[in-house]
């Protein structure tokens, strides 16, 4: 008597189709017969595993591919997947070899989605190990066992960064300041255009992983109340710290040029990173735009600059002395109102010419205006009349 049968082997055809199916079982002897009714359910084959991914991206599942995902070994190596019903899953990982030889694996009887590969990996993973490294996955379910190979190429860690920088007193950073300051005794810059030197910085930016931030807060006369954030720049990439010998801050200021019309001698906070795909590191230090008569071309008082919002409406000269020319490129025309720094909206005479609004500036007092703009992003600009 038959006490185990692969059902589908006795069917009429080969049973490929899920669905419902009824099962006889019919039993004889001399003395007569016997006859059972079953009803089963046998469900459509499935995979044991899908959607492999390492560090969140789609693994390479052939044997020999042209490009390996490159990872560091000091960051995880993280694998993830998609399971049906799998009971056993394996995972090994071997420097090297071909598909068809498997060393070792680790054996799991519940899901390792989320494991760190770099405890697999031989001898254990560092920074003196890189290389390629060939992964095999496996997961068995009630339909059989699924097994890939998948690679990576580990990559020789950067040495860690030290975020170092110092503020010049001029124009040309050949005038370095000691010291980094503090709130009650901030470094005193040029009043125009501070500018730091990021080169004593140090760290490895290979791979193309390096970057440096950069955040200034502006603070009160006192150093104590904080009044706005002047420039949050983030993940600038750089190669080496030669990169960073001189930045100017105005570049870098969400309202643009900011220093060069805001000669207001308040207190600054200056949090300077430097990081790669490793590490990173932040050093902080204080100013006050204190320097007066410290212009360069760049800050020419004769001819101003242009500021540009971020909805490219260019405004110009900045400073100004007589007219300010607001052009809107290949923007349609937006309508504005002006305000003096104590928040009080100030009227003047106003000019059409083609695509340009133009202001005359020659009946507002020496000082620092806003224009605020009506378009859907509400964007602000400052310029100052001298």
């Amino acid at each position: 008597m038959p006490t185990a049968t692969n059902l589908s082997t006795i069917a009429n055809t080969y049973i490929t189709t899920a669905g419902y199916y009824k099962v006889y079982l019919v039993v004889q002897n001399g003395c007569g017969s016997y006859t059972r009714i079953a009803y089963i359910y046998i469900a459509a084959s499935y995979p044991s595993f899908t959607n492999v991914q390492i560090n969140g991206t789609t693994a390479t599942s052939n044997c020999t591919p042209a490009t390996q995902q490159q990872v560091y070994a000091c960051l995880p190596v993280t694998l993830t997947f998609n399971t049906s019903a799998a009971y056993r899953w394996v995972i090994g990982v071997q420097a090297t070899g071909t598909c068809s030889t498997f060393n070792s694996g680790t054996t799991y009887t519940s899901n390792p989605s989320g494991l760190d590969l770099r405890s697999l990996m031989p001898g254990g993973i560092s920074a003196t190990t890189p290389g390629s490294y060939m992964i095999y996955v496996s997961a068995t379910n009630n339909c059989g066992t699924t097994g890939t190979w998948y690679h990576v190429n580990v990559l020789t860690s950067p040495s860690s960064t030290t975020s170092c920088f110092q503020f010049s007193t001029n124009n040309t950073c050949s005038g370095l300041a000691a010291g980094l300051g503090t709130s009650s005794s901030p470094i005193t810059v040029c009043s125009k255009a501070p500018k730091i030197s990021g080169s004593c910085s140090s760290g490895g930016f290979i791979g193309g992983s390096g970057y440096y931030s950069l955040v200034v807060d502006e603070y009160n006369s006192t150093g104590t109340t904080l009044i706005q954030n002047v420039i949050t720049s983030l993940n600038n990439p750089v190669a080496n710290a030669a990169d960073i010998v001189c930045l100017n801050l105005n570049d870098f200021t969400n309202t643009g040029n900011y220093w060069y019309v805001n000669t207001t001698g308040l207190r600054y906070k200056v949090q300077f990173t430097i990081g790669n795909a490793c590490s990173s590191s932040t050093t902080t230090g204080w100013f006050n735009d204190g320097i007066a008569g410290c212009k360069t071309s760049y800050d020419d008082e004769t001819t101003g600059l242009a500021t540009v919002t971020e909805d490219h409406i260019v405004l110009y000269p900045n400073p100004s002395k007589g007219a300010v020319h607001i052009n809107f490129g290949h923007k349609s025309r937006v309508s504005f109102r002006i305000f003096d720094l104590q928040g009080q909206e100030v009227t003047t005479d106003l000019k059409y010419d083609e695509n340009e609004t133009i202001i005359n500036t020659t009946n507002l007092a020496k000082s620092i205006y806003v224009i605020k703009f009506n378009d859907e992003n509400a964007s602000t600009v400052r310029f100052a009349v001298e």
